[in-house]
């Protein structure tokens, strides 16, 4: 998401699902008491992403697990709106 060029492409939203993969992502760390187990990968996605870093700081937590996803066909361009649930 953050280190793969194509993902902003293909993201009808990529700042909003940035948000929520990031906020998910220290939600779930949290949960599984396993900050000390991803330190390193956040250290290295925060060197990699300015985005991934800046985020990562703002300490979000995402609480609310469902929404809409919008991505963009990589040929025809066309939104494609699809529904996406994460197991919280």
């Amino acid at each position: 998401m953050f280190c793969e060029p194509r993902m902003r492409t293909v993201q009808g939203d990529w700042q909003s699902v940035a948000r929520l993969v990031v906020a998910s992502f220290r939600r779930d760390a949290a949960r599984a008491g396993a900050d000390t187990e991803v330190a390193h990968l956040v250290a290295e996605l925060s060197q990699s992403s300015p985005e991934f870093a800046a985020m990562w700081r703002d300490e979000d937590v995402q609480t609310d697990s469902n929404g809409v996803k919008h991505l963009r066909h990589p040929q025809t361009g066309h939104d494609n709106p699809g529904i996406f649930v994460l197991c919280g």
